[in-house]
């Protein structure tokens, strides 16, 4: 790291870390107050997080995606983006902090657990299909993290009457209003899912030479998006509402952890940036050409 970067990169976490202990005190001891806090310091996290992706930028030359680092590094960022305009929209949902922030903290944790070195951008990452199925990838990792933390809030907000609940609580949305707004994040999150699916099969046949791999993370981001789109159409279909559709909106997302994330921690996957960026043009599909044996010299 830079010294920008780093000084950026610990006052994040620590606002991150500070942000999760303000919100879980306001939503046990019932203080708005201390809730309202927690956003505030998240917002200046979110702008520290955001000088971080910024000198990370600026010193490698290149957007951050050629490492598992810069990718979590940036969709920690967007997630964070995501749920401060969620709750700048709608003031009442300042208890979202109380999920996103420790969540957001925990993705900075792994990120530094991945070694962040400086990488270069090889000819196997530059591809624009690349960057396109990695920016669809952070817009639905968005959109699905705030369904669940949207999720957390309905299930706080419906665990009892409206009158039985402590004040903090009762300043919530209705339920059918928590609702729509899961709905509408799943919706927009399953979109960029297609998207970063197909974009990803296109970028998969210029690099492998097939569309589909049945790689442990496309297996699981294949998968991740049946239960979306199984959620989607049991709320649509069904017209399932209510508390389990919250748990389901809340436990959908750990496929998807488990999938951007998750799969790289038990190998054997060839979406590992930091594997891929030290290959030739090629390679991974064998279509590298072979190393010229040099001729004997004539006598």
């Amino acid at each position: 790291m830079s010294p920008v970067e780093y000084a950026a990169f610990w006052t994040t976490v620590f606002a991150y870390a500070l942000g999760t202990a303000l919100s879980l005190s306001g939503i046990v001891f019932n203080r708005e107050r201390w809730l309202t806090a927690a956003g505030a310091v998240c917002t200046v996290g979110l702008l520290a997080h955001l000088v971080a992706v910024g000198a990370r930028i600026e010193f490698t030359g290149h957007l951050p995606v050629a490492s598992r680092y810069e990718n979590v590094l940036t969709g920690s960022a967007v997630v964070m983006l995501f749920s401060l305009i969620t709750i700048l929209r709608r003031r009442s949902l300042k208890p979202m902090v109380v999920f996103v922030a420790p969540f957001a903290l925990l993705m900075l944790g792994y990120a530094l657990l991945e070694q962040p070195r400086y990488t270069t951008m090889s000819l196997v990452l530059d591809n624009l299909w690349m960057f396109i199925h990695i920016f669809f990838a952070w817009l639905a990792y968005g959109a699905y993290s705030v369904a669940a933390a949207l999720g957390v809030v309905y299930l706080l907000r419906s665990r009892a009457n409206a009158n039985q609940l402590p004040p903090l609580l009762q300043r919530l949305p209705e339920p059918n209003v928590l609702d729509d707004l899961i709905f509408r994040s799943i919706i927009f999150g399953f979109i960029g899912h297609v998207v970063m699916i197909s974009t990803g099969a296109i970028w998969a046949r210029d690099l492998w030479g097939n569309y589909w791999n049945w790689d442990p993370v496309e297996t699981w981001s294949l998968l991740s998006g049946l239960l979306y789109g199984l959620w989607i159409h049991l709320r649509v279909g069904l017209h399932w509402r209510g508390r389990r559709m919250a748990w389901l909106a809340v436990g959908s997302l750990l496929t998807v952890v488990f999938a951007f994330w998750g799969t790289n921690m038990f190998g054997g996957t060839s979406h590992s940036l930091d594997d891929l960026r030290l290959k030739a043009p090629g390679e991974e599909a064998g279509l590298a050409p072979e190393p010229s044996i040099p001729e004997p010299p004539a006598n």
